[in-house]
């Protein structure tokens, strides 16, 4: 039942095989047939396929001892020397939905005629395949009771065959038992449980808590909650949790089972565990990334829209042996220079070539001084745009060491030409106004009554004859 899925899959292929090599077999086909033939004969579900003449073109190992006949007394026979006349006439005309293409009617029971002993009931399901030529049927046994069930399912999965081949599947197949008092235990664990569990089989089987209590214990709960929802409603059950190995390393678990409640009172799950670390590591790291990749949008977000608001050009200006490169520039920095980022950040020699000619040898003595002694940059000079006009320009930055020896100085580019103009405008305002009292003969004085001191634009003794001490 755990590679339930499996096997259809194996007779889908192999109807389909079967059905073309009715009219036409071709000698490279035959290999893939033995292989699949092979397959099936290694299931314990009694498999046979029919076309629609009721002729048998495949019957597998299970079916053959099912119905208790050997594979020779069943060369080109068909359904009715396969199980009975009779019964071949009633599966006939419950068949007649399957081959319409209506969907597989309900699984039928039937009574199976053996010769050696006794006669066996089986339930019989069926399915049309692919291709439409052919009538999948699956045989299977039903039980008389709960253990000598388990014990024969138990013992199927011991054929060589199978044990080979789950030996080499990276999953476990399992058929795990639930009482009447919810104790649950391990009827059958598949050899991979090895690599998913770090646990050998028959450890497991002998006891399952050495599984349980390896469960997470925050995933514990949702393990027990969806097995019992599943107990209770007979649904399929899924579940998927973290697992702590015995050699410390935590891995996750998948697992899916379908149930079935047998008279006794006990559910069976037959299922199939995966370990999925791998894909958890991936969808973690996805989202590692994501998280990482949105952080970088947003702080670009943010990077742009002080760019953008700050009023001034955000620069990162690199001092090297041969002289500078900018790194970075803000476009802000056009309206000052009158040359675009992408221009300035191609050949710093641009920016340079901008500087007023008396201020070009400071700039660059300043800025060797703050790299060399690591200090806070501080420059203010004049710029002449490309229509030749001045305007004045102060730029505070950091200095950030590199590996190479190199220096980059972060900081901000602010134009302070109005500053400048009216800091000009009222040094000439000044100006005037002493010529105008030194014309006029006149004096203005200021006295401060918290420090009883007095302050004169014109010196009193030109105005008054006399020192400035005899006034006080």
């Amino acid at each position: 039942m755990g590679a339930l899925i499996a096997e259809t899959e194996i007779t889908q292929a192999m109807a389909k095989h079967v059905s073309k090599s009715i009219t036409d077999a071709p000698q490279g086909l035959q290999v893939p047939q033995d292989l699949l033939c092979q397959t099936l004969d290694g299931v314990p579900t009694a498999i046979y396929i029919k076309d629609q003449e009721q002729r048998l073109r495949f019957v597998n190992q299970a079916c053959y001892q099912l119905v208790g006949q050997p594979r020779q007394a069943l060369t080109a026979a068909t359904e009715a020397d396969l199980l009975s006349p009779t019964i071949a006439q009633r599966l006939h005309s419950l068949d007649a939905q399957a081959w319409q293409g209506n969907g597989n009617p309900s699984p039928t029971t039937i009574v199976i005629p053996q010769t050696a002993t006794a006669d066996c009931k089986a339930t019989r399901r069926t399915q049309l395949a692919a291709d439409g030529q052919s009538l999948i049927c699956y045989l299977e046994p039903v039980p008389s009771e709960t253990e000598s069930s388990l014990l024969e399912f138990s013992e199927s999965w011991q054929r060589p065959q199978l044990q080979a081949l789950l030996a080499n599947v990276p999953a476990v197949i399992y058929q795990l038992r639930r009482s009447t008092q919810g104790d649950v235990q391990f009827a059958f664990v598949s050899p991979g449980a090895y690599e998913v569990f770090g646990l050998a089989s028959d450890v497991i089987l002998a006891n399952v808590d050495q599984v349980l209590n390896r469960i997470h214990p925050l995933d514990r709960p949702h393990f027990d909650d969806t097995l019992l929802e599943s107990a209770e409603a007979l649904v399929a059950w899924r579940w998927e949790g973290r697992y702590l190995k015995p050699d410390g390393q935590v891995g996750w678990l998948q697992t899916v089972g379908r149930p079935q409640i047998w008279p006794t009172g006990e559910v069976i799950w037959d299922g199939l565990l995966m370990d999925v670390t791998s894909r958890k590591q991936v969808e973690a790291a996805a989202i590692e990334q994501a998280v990482m990749e949105q952080a970088i949008a947003d702080n670009e977000i943010r990077f742009r829209t002080i760019t953008e608001t700050i009023p001034g050009a955000l620069m990162q200006l690199r001092v090297l042996d041969s002289g500078y490169a900018i790194d970075f520039v803000s476009d802000r920095i056009q309206a000052l220079t009158g040359l675009t980022p992408a221009v300035l950040m191609a050949d710093a020699q641009t920016f340079l070539d901008r500087l007023h000619p008396r201020d070009s040898k400071r700039f660059q003595s300043t800025i060797h001084e703050a790299a060399q002694t690591l200090s806070p940059w501080k420059f203010e000079g004049r710029m002449v745009t490309l229509e030749g006009k001045t305007l004045w320009w102060r730029l505070d930055a950091m200095p950030v060491p590199q590996e190479l020896g190199e220096v980059v100085f972060c900081g901000v580019l602010l134009d302070i030409t109005e500053r400048k103009l009216i800091e000009e405008a009222y040094r000439e305002n000044e100006r005037q106004l002493r010529m105008a009292l030194k014309v006029a003969e006149m004096g203005v004085w200021t006295w401060d009554l918290a420090t009883d001191q007095m302050a004169w634009t014109t010196e009193p003794g030109t105005l008054l004859g006399v020192h400035c001490r005899q006034l006080l």
